[in-house]
């Protein structure tokens, strides 16, 4: 029987910590039982927090565990089970691998991590904690089951499965369909190799052409679900998915210290509710809509990660204001912006211009620094969206990023279901920088005129202080960044 994959975050259930070759376990190993020699304790994180997705949003078990430690001339393998185990070893600098297996015979393996130059010292405890990505199998195959639905009124619609990697084999294919209706072919699921895939779906009639942009892993002997409901207006041709933000009132700013540039607090009131991006701006849809990717991480994901899917970064203000107008005519919507003197006349990046702002158009824009704030703390009043204090869960920092941007939507989501509100890339925001003032205020747009421009959220390679929600920074309009990126709204 196959083992089905939904779209649902993966948690590593992880059982009581025991060590099956007898060595002593972390609570028996509170010094070494040979003086001369170390412990190292391993964490695996708290495995009530997401780890990775297999694929993207599934729920594997990932119950067994081997880990192996090797150091110059010295090898240490044993089977685990648990989220820490403490290991005595002889000193000396230790590499450390982790695998996660599905099956108790250890043959297929769902994850791995690895730790390298780990030092242990005589007499001394080191601790260490190790980061699971997902491993794929080439050569095998495993199913793909779609569930799709939308609107009555459309004549006709395509799926088109791409393969990613391509020595997997797999043709591209295009699956037709006709008329308005769910499409589910659970019955017969389509086999395909294992790897990864984009999967785009289009439809034309009805209203107006809408469609998806998506991707799937296909693993070995696994079902992988594509379960999506269409409507007007919240699927878009350059899957730029949207979430409805209602209005309401909050507090916006704070006197706490670690919020730069965010006292005093004051009352802000929204009277129009707006759709936000789900995601930052990934970089397939940047290239899409404007034919080029600035990004500097262009290449070499982290491992089991979408490259198209890490968020464009190395963009201007400009630039990105210029992408919500190209993006509102691809989808026949009334521009926001209007743009004169662009400079240059073309290419990228744009470091100049005179930009205004049409607030009555229906088409992209970037949020007001107070749309940001509104739906970032999602109702929330802590200085994360997440508690007081910040978690790994909480987003993509200098602490847990590895030095680079990350697939968008491998956090958690905020209570509204936006993702990467609190690190990743730092956005852009419509205001001008300027200060706060205490006084309540009723659908703010930042000041009249300034020389730089509000970004916010924190990126990955900022300390959490810049991921806080209050917490606001000043870029001049022409600069650009590896933590620099955006997100769009509109009405």
């Amino acid at each position: 029987m196959n083992i089905k994959i939904q779209k649902t975050l993966i948690i590593l259930a992880v059982a009581a910590l025991a060590l099956s070759t007898g060595c002593p376990n972390s609570a028996e190993l509170n010094s070494p039982q040979n003086s001369e020699n170390g412990i190292l304790t391993i964490n695996m994180g708290d495995p009530n927090e997401t780890r990775t997705i297999l694929p993207k949003n599934a729920n594997i078990q990932c119950n067994y565990f081997s880990l192996v430690l090797t150091a110059l001339g010295k090898r240490v393998e044993r089977d685990w089970s648990g989220s820490t185990v403490s290991i005595e070893l002889s000193p000396g600098s230790w590499d450390l691998t982790l695998i996660g297996y599905s099956d108790a015979n250890r043959q297929n393996i769902m994850v791995n991590g690895s730790v390298n130059g780990i030092v242990v010292s005589s007499g001394q405890t080191t601790s260490t904690t190790v980061q699971l990505q997902p491993v794929m199998v080439f050569n095998q195959t495993g199913y793909f089951i779609w569930n799709i639905n939308y609107p009555a009124d459309v004549t006709s619609a395509s799926m088109v499965i791409t393969p990613l990697n391509t020595s997997n084999g797999s043709p591209q294919q295009t699956i037709n369909f006709t008329g308005g209706d769910s499409k589910n072919n659970s019955s017969s699921p389509l086999t395909l190799n294992t790897g990864y895939y984009k999967v785009t779906f289009s439809m034309t009639g009805g209203e107006r052409p809408i469609g998806r942009v998506d991707y799937m892993h296909i693993y070995e002997n696994l079902e992988s679900y594509f379960s999506y409901d269409f409507i007007y207006g919240l699927q878009h041709s350059n899957s730029i998915e949207m979430v409805l933000i209602n209005p309401g009132t909050y507090t916006r700013g704070s006197n706490n210290s670690d919020d730069y540039g965010a006292s005093p607090p004051h009352q802000v009131t929204l009277t129009k509710g707006f759709y936000m991006g789900k995601y930052e701006v990934t970089q397939e849809q940047y290239q899409a809509v404007t034919g080029v990717n600035p990004s500097s991480f262009s290449s070499s994901p982290a491992s089991g990660e979408v490259q198209q899917r890490r968020p464009v970064e190395q963009v201007t203000w400009y630039d990105a204001v210029e992408f919500c107008n190209k993006l509102s005519e691809q989808e026949g919507l009334t521009p926001a912006y209007t743009i004169t003197g662009r400079s240059p006349s073309s290419g990228y990046p744009i470091i100049g211009a005179t930009v205004t702002i049409n607030w009555n158009a229906n088409g992209y824009r970037l949020p007001t620094e107070a749309e940001w704030e509104h739906s970032c703390r999602a109702g929330t009043t802590t200085a994360y969206n997440t508690g007081e204090t910040i978690t790994d869960n909480t987003g993509w920092n200098s602490n847990n990023s590895g030095s680079r941007t990350h697939e968008v939507g491998l956090k958690s989501t905020n209570a509204w279901g936006l993702y990467d509100m609190h690190g990743n890339v730092m956005e852009w925001c419509w205001d001008w920088y300027g200060s706060y003032g205490s006084a309540a205020q009723t659908d703010p747009r930042g000041a009249t005129s300034g020389a730089y421009r509000v970004v916010r959220g924190g990126s990955w390679n900022y300390y959490e202080q810049a991921l806080r929600s209050a917490s606001r920074i000043d870029y001049s309009p022409n600069y650009g960044s590896s933590a620099l990126g955006f997100r769009v709204v509109r009405p």
